[in-house]
């Protein structure tokens, strides 16, 4: 019995092709996946923010065969935030179990490549791992957008997307998604689609590769973590030498004003009433430097200072 369940599930999954939808706000890929199923199964509409909050799959069946499409939330979308796009897109893998077939990046021609679709590519890279550029097929969208040149020598004149098509083994096509009743395009797809399953063996994007690739994210953001703390307590212990070093200074500056008051008292000893009183004035201020030296070492010294400095001058005027 398990092995006739065995038999007929992988039967079932040589007959199904199952792709997840990838790709910035506003580059077409609800659209796309809809010229691709050849029906309206999800909602496409130009706009600022991503019309698709969470994933959703969607079938249909084309030559013989079952079509599994996930749409996933823009990345880059202002109305999620980073933590909530990454929580919804990585459902796509547990929902195309055993995993998808191919990744389709969706990129919009006719629009300047931002720093923003950089960082696109990079967290898709980053979130699936290595592996996922083997699964990945990019597919241009707004063909008709190009104007003046051919879309080959638009690629072309872009290092970035040179680049790009070149770490996914140049594999790309083109779709219009306002000519969704030309199939010939979408057959084309289909066709790098399964050349890119037979170069793979069959096998598919797994959830173990998922699982590895976060794995590694930990792994790096643990290591970042460990240096911020090493880095911190490194600035900690320079703060506490620069302390020590001004306060050890102060201390011997203390201690000399000190010793220059008590020799001064000696100095002075009474010889008469105009001697006590001259002695007196300078004794307080030297009990109180001295007590504040040896017991808090606080500002009440710097004050103690600066109050003898004046009675002495003012004496010695």
């Amino acid at each position: 019995c398990l092995k006739t369940t065995h038999i007929m599930t992988a039967q079932m999954d040589e007959s199904t092709v199952r792709m997840v939808l990838l790709g910035k706000t506003g580059s077409g890929k609800s659209a796309t996946g809809n010229s691709i199923l050849g029906r309206e199964a999800f909602t496409a509409q130009c706009s600022p923010e991503s019309t698709t909050k969470i994933c959703r799959k969607e079938n249909n069946e084309e030559n013989g065969r079952l079509i599994s499409v996930i749409d996933t939330p823009g990345l880059c979308d202002t109305s999620m935030s980073p933590e909530e796009v990454k929580r919804e897109i990585e459902k796509c893998v547990y929902m195309s179990v055993p995993g998808p077939h191919v990744f389709l990046l969706v990129i919009r021609l006719g629009v300047k490549i931002t720093e923003e679709e950089q960082n696109t590519v990079k967290w898709i890279q980053k979130n699936f791992g290595e592996d996922a550029s083997g699964y990945t097929i990019i597919v241009f969208t707004f063909k008709d957008s190009v104007k003046g040149t051919t879309v080959q020598e638009y690629i072309h004149a872009s290092k970035y997307l040179r680049n790009l098509i070149n770490s996914c083994g140049n594999r790309y096509t083109f779709l219009n998604n306002e000519d969704p009743d030309d199939r010939t395009q979408v057959d084309e797809l289909l066709k790098k689609i399964q050349e890119l399953i037979q170069e793979n063996g069959g096998k598919s994007y797994t959830n173990a590769m998922y699982e590895e690739a976060q794995e590694k994210i930990r792994q790096e953001e643990e290591r970042v973590r460990q240096e911020e703390e090493r880095q911190k307590e490194e600035e900690r212990q320079r703060s506490l030498r620069e302390y020590e070093r001004i306060k050890n200074r102060w201390k011997a500056q203390l201690k000399s004003d000190l010793q220059k008051m008590v020799n001064e008292c000696f100095n002075c000893w009474p010889k008469s009433v105009f001697g006590i009183v001259k002695a007196v004035m300078i004794g307080v201020p030297v009990f109180l430097l001295g007590a504040s030296f040896l017991i808090v070492n606080k500002p009440g010294s710097i004050f103690a200072v600066w109050a003898f400095r004046k009675i002495r001058n003012k004496f010695k005027d």
